[in-house]
C-alpha cells in the first residue's frame, strides 16, 4: 500500500510513455498548474532512469494544426508529453477538431500524454466521446496542490510503484514462454474451446498484461473469447480486469457486470466487482455512477462483517470500502463527508492493528490512514494535521525496525522523512529529518543499486 500515491502516477505515466508496442494517446488531469513543470520534469527522469527511454514534450501553439505540432516535436524514439492542451483548445471549434483528428494522433505511432485541467477534461468528455473513449488508459488526476505536494528535486526521485528489475522482467518472460507452449501443447491435444479459453490462453493474456503486453493480451482475448454464460464468475472478473488496463473500458465493464450479474448474492465476490467497477467509473470520470456503486459495496461490506465479525479480512475489507469512498467524495467537494469516512477507517484500521500489533499489513494500514487524515487536515488545522503526520511516521519507524531487511518498508519510512523535509517551515526543523533520511537514501542504494536512491542521497547530503 503506497503512503504517496503522487510518486505512484508518477511512474505509471513514465511506464506508459515507455512501452515499445504503445501508439495511442492518455490524459494526465492535473488541480494546480504550478505542479506542471515539477510532475513534467519528474516523469522524464522516471521514464529515463527506470525504462531507458526520453519523452520528449510539446507545448502547443494556437495557431497551428494539432498534428503537425505533435510530429514536428517527437524524436526519433520515445512518447511525447504534451502541454497548453486547454489554451489550445479556447477557440471555438477546437475541440470537436480534436476529435476528428485522434486516428491520426494514434497513426503517429508513439504514446502520447496530453496535461489537462478539470474543465478541460469535461469538455473533452462531453464534445469529443470518441476521443475521449479510445484512450489507452484511464485518466491520471493529480489533486495535490503546490503548497502541500509539490516535490523538490530531491522528491522526485521517488516512486512507490513496483520497481521491476531486469531479473523481474526476465522471471515474466518466462513466465510467458512457459504459458505459450502450454496453450500451444493444449491446442495440438484438441482440448475443448472452452477449456482452452479459460484454463491456458486466460493465463497466458494475464501474463501478457503483467508484462506490459496489453495489446497482445486483448488479441489473445479476442481470439479466445467468453463464449456463454458457464465461466466461472472469477475468471470473467479476470478478462474485464485485462480489458481495463489495456484502455478498453466498455469491453472492461462489460464483462464486470456479467460477472456480477451471475456473483452469488451477498458474496466477497460481488463485493470485489461493485468495487472493481465503481474504480474504473471513477477513473474515467463517471462520478455519479463510481459513488452508486461504491456505496453499494459499503453496504455489502458492513453486512458482511456483521455476518462474521471476528474475520479480519472483512474488517479490512470494510475499511478499504470506506476509504475508496472518502477519496471519491473528497475528488467531488464533499470534504465534510469525506472527514467523517476517513475518521471511521482509521477507527477500524486502530482496532485491527491493536488486536494483532505483530502484523506488518495491519500496521501499514494504520500508517496509511494516519497520512490521509493528515492530508485531510493539512488546509486550516496545520498542528492537527502533524500530530497525525506523527502517528503515521512513529508506525512507519516500528515496522521498518522490527524487519530491518525489508527494501520496501525502508522505502515506506524514507518517504515518510521525505513528506516531514518538504513540510518543514524552515531549515532547522528539517534537519533531524534529513539526517535520517540521508543514511536511509544510502542504504537502499547499496541494497538496490537503484540510481534514484544514489540520486537522492546525493541531494539530501547537499541540503543538509
Amino acid at each position: 500500500m503506497t503512503q504517496r500515491p503522487y510518486f505512484s502516477r508518477i511512474n505509471q505515466l513514465a511506464r506508459f510513455l515507455s512501452r515499445e508496442d504503445e501508439q495511442g494517446y492518455a490524459f494526465a488531469c492535473i488541480q494546480d498548474e504550478r505542479l506542471l513543470p515539477a510532475a513534467t520534469k519528474a516523469i522524464i527522469e522516471a521514464a529515463k532512469n527506470k525504462y531507458h527511454t526520453q519523452p520528449n514534450v510539446c507545448q502547443l501553439e494556437q495557431a497551428s494544426p494539432i498534428l503537425s505540432q505533435l510530429q514536428s516535436a517527437m524524436g526519433e524514439t520515445g512518447g511525447l508529453i504534451v502541454q497548453g492542451l486547454p489554451h489550445y483548445l479556447a477557440e471555438e471549434g477546437k475541440v470537436q477538431s480534436l476529435n476528428y483528428a485522434r486516428e491520426g494522433i494514434v497513426q503517429l505511432g508513439r504514446p502520447i500524454l496530453f496535461w489537462v485541467d478539470e474543465p478541460t477534461l469535461r469538455r473533452i468528455s462531453n464534445l469529443a466521446t470518441d476521443l475521449f473513449s479510445q484512450r489507452r488508459m484511464v485518466v491520471v488526476y493529480f489533486d495535490e496542490t503546490a503548497e502541500i505536494e509539490l516535490p523538490d528535486d530531491f522528491l522526485q526521485s521517488r516512486f512507490q510503484e513496483e520497481y521491476r528489475s531486469q531479473e523481474a522482467y526476465r522471471a515474466l518472460e518466462l513466465q510467458v514462454e512457459l504459458k505459450k507452449r502450454q496453450l500451444r501443447e493444449a491446442e495440438e491435444a484438441g482440448l475443448p474451446a472452452q477449456r482452452l479459453a479459460i484454463d491456458f490462453a486466460l493465463p497466458l493474456a494475464e501474463a501478457y498484461a503483467e508484462f506490459d503486453g496489453q495489446r497482445k493480451a486483448v488479441e489473445l482475448l479476442e481470439q479466445y473469447p467468453p463464449t456463454d454464460e458457464a465461466w466461472p464468475q472469477d475468471k470473467l472478473r479476470a478478462v474485464g480486469n485485462i480489458y481495463w488496463v489495456a484502455g478498453k473500458y466498455e469491453r472492461a465493464i462489460q464483462y464486470l457486470k456479467k460477472a456480477l450479474n451471475h456473483a452469488p448474492e451477498g458474496s466477497t465476490l460481488q463485493s470485489a466487482l461493485l468495487s472493481d467497477l465503481g474504480d474504473i467509473h471513477r477513473d474515467v470520470g463517471n462520478y455519479a455512477e463510481a459513488l452508486q456503486y461504491y456505496e453499494l459495496d459499503l453496504s455489502l461490506s458492513h453486512r458482511l462483517t456483521k455476518q462474521n465479525p471476528q474475520s479480519e479480512q472483512l474488517q479490512r475489507d470494510l475499511g478499504v470500502a470506506i476509504e475508496k469512498l472518502a477519496d471519491l467524495l473528497m475528488r467531488t467537494g464533499k470534504t465534510n463527508d469525506a472527514a467523517e469516512l476517513y475518521h471511521e477507517r482509521t477507527d477500524i484500521a486502530r482496532t485491527l492493528a491493536k488486536k494483532n500489533p505483530q502484523s506488518e499489513q495491519l500496521q501499514r494500514d494504520l500508517s496509511v490512514a494516519y497520512y490521509k487524515l493528515g492530508q485531510l487536515k493539512t488546509k486550516g488545522h496545520v498542528e492537527e494535521a502533524r500530530q497525525y503526520y506523527l502517528k503515521d511516521l512513529e508506525i512507519a519507524q516500528a515496522i521498518q525496525a522490527q524487519n530491518p531487511e525489508s527494501i520496501e518498508l525502508a522505502d515506506d519510512l524514507l518517504t515518510t522523512y521525505l513528506g516531514f523535509i518538504k513540510r518543514a517551515k524552515n531549515a532547522e526543523e528539517a534537519v533531524p529529518f534529513l539526517e535520517k533520511a540521508l543514511p536511509l537514501a544510502q542504504h537502499l542504494y547499496q541494497r538496490t543499486g537503484q540510481p534514484n536512491y544514489k540520486e537522492l542521497a546525493e541531494k539530501l547530503k547537499d541540503q543538509h
